[in-house]
């Protein structure tokens, strides 16, 4: 008689993944939302009608109708066109400030928990940053380099470093007392193959889930500087600028805010709903409660 194998890598995925669906369904519904709306921006060329910049006089401040499903702005533009292109700007610059901000904090952060010389350094420039509002703090590095894109992610990024670095010092300032620690400094393994061989393994949760944080407060501050004029050019569709062009037009025509904002509320509600999936699901303490 045949036995099935006790330690199948297959049977014990799928167990795991039916635990995960059971336990965290929001967690899948948010990650499912995402998908849907990371694959309607990639496809905006194919879903939208019009280029977002094309200007028709004639159809200006037309609500929701068959020829325009979410309305036109006030020169007439596609509002469902601009907010498929626009959210390709705002996601990508989401991505972009998550992928350097805790990629950078990641690295920073390890080296301040591991050399207490670096803690004191540098955890003093850190403090002096989170002591400052984000938004604020943007708005003046953006006075000083100017707007655009790209000052928009490196301001952003630099912004959101400390939140990182204080996360992943933490984490390390646990792991650094751990024997493994103790045992390969023994066996004559250098400092920084231990830190990134065996402590930023051990840091990796906190900082997916800080990723899927900072994403979305990456969206939100984009869409907040561009509404102050002081973000993206205003030739870009971004969901911040689209929201710009509707503030003289609230109560005339409504589909121009209502439209780029649920876009946005959906995107960062689904982004920080995942995060908090991913916390409980990486975090063993919160798992045997």
């Amino acid at each position: 008689m045949a036995f099935e194998p006790l330690s199948d890598p297959v049977l014990v995925g799928r167990r795991r993944l039916r635990h995960v669906i059971a336990d965290h369904p929001s967690m899948i519904v948010a990650g499912l939302a995402l998908l849907i709306i990371v694959a309607v921006t990639i496809l905006a060329p194919l879903l939208a009608h019009a280029a977002p910049d094309q200007i028709v006089v004639t159809d200006r401040l037309k609500g929701p109708s068959g020829a325009h499903l979410f309305g036109t702005d006030n020169l007439g533009r596609d509002i469902l066109a601009r907010t498929l292109y626009g959210g390709r700007t705002s996601l990508k610059i989401g991505l972009v400030v998550a992928l350097l901000s805790v990629g950078g904090g990641t690295v920073i952060g390890l080296l301040v928990g591991f050399y207490e010389i670096v803690d004191m350094i540098v955890m003093r420039l850190v403090d002096g940053l989170m002591a400052l509002p984000a938004l604020i703090l943007a708005i003046s590095m953006i006075g000083v380099l100017g707007a655009g894109i790209t000052t928009v992610v490196i301001c952003l990024s630099i912004v959101y470093v400390p939140r990182v670095v204080r996360v992943i010092r933490g984490s390390v300032l646990i792991i650094r007392k751990s024997t493994f620690v103790d045992d390969e400094r023994a066996l004559g393994q250098s400092e920084p193959y231990i830190l990134f061989r065996h402590v930023l393994p051990h840091c990796m949760s906190p900082v997916i889930v800080q990723a899927s944080f900072i994403f979305s407060y990456a969206i939100l501050a984009e869409a907040g500087l561009s509404f102050l004029g002081v973000g993206i050019p205003v030739d870009v569709p971004s969901w911040g600028n689209i929201l710009t062009d509707s503030r003289s037009y609230l109560t005339t025509a409504w589909w121009m805010s209502i439209f780029p904002g649920l876009a946005i509320a959906l995107t960062v509600l689904s982004l920080n709903v995942f995060g908090d999936g991913l916390r409980d699901l990486l975090d063993p303490r919160l798992q045997e409660r």
